[in-house]
């Protein structure tokens, strides 16, 4: 995942820095190990071409009924719909297992970001977070 990650571009809207080797290592290790507070999971895919060849992730963090989604799709596979289609199978998943809000937290002027939580069938919400991102929503018992 360091290749995956290793882009700039990918953090210009997220803030940040390509992470090297051993905070990738130490990032999955805290993966691992689960998450803190107490009642989240922590759940992470990484999304693949083929077996050998990552091109991003989708991770949710999920509490109760509820799940908050993120994604990142190396530059060179955005806007061919990878990132949308993935996250679109795992909130299939997360909906089947009985998640009933997922929520996205998607920064200002985002449109990439914005097209895949669109294609998911998230709306934003009208809600700003600490970060000043716009939180996107969709409630999963209601059909679409």
């Amino acid at each position: 995942m360091v290749g995956v990650l290793n882009d700039p571009a990918l953090y210009a809207y997220t803030g940040g820095s390509p992470p090297g080797l051993e905070e990738l290592r130490r990032r999955y290790r805290r993966q691992v190990d689960g998450p803190w507070p107490q009642g989240q999971t922590w759940l992470n895919w990484v999304v693949r071409l083929s077996p050998h060849e990552p091109i991003g992730y989708v991770q949710a963090t999920v509490t109760a009924q509820e799940a908050d989604l993120a994604w990142v799709v190396t530059t060179d596979h955005q806007r061919q719909g990878y990132a949308t289609e993935a996250t679109r199978e795992v909130a299939g998943w997360l909906g089947r297992q009985g998640i009933r809000r997922l929520t996205a937290h998607v920064a200002p002027g985002h449109a990439g970001s914005e097209r895949v939580a669109t294609g998911v069938g998230m709306r934003p919400s009208g809600d700003v977070d600490d970060a000043g991102e716009q939180i996107w929503h969709l409630d999963t018992s209601r059909p679409r």
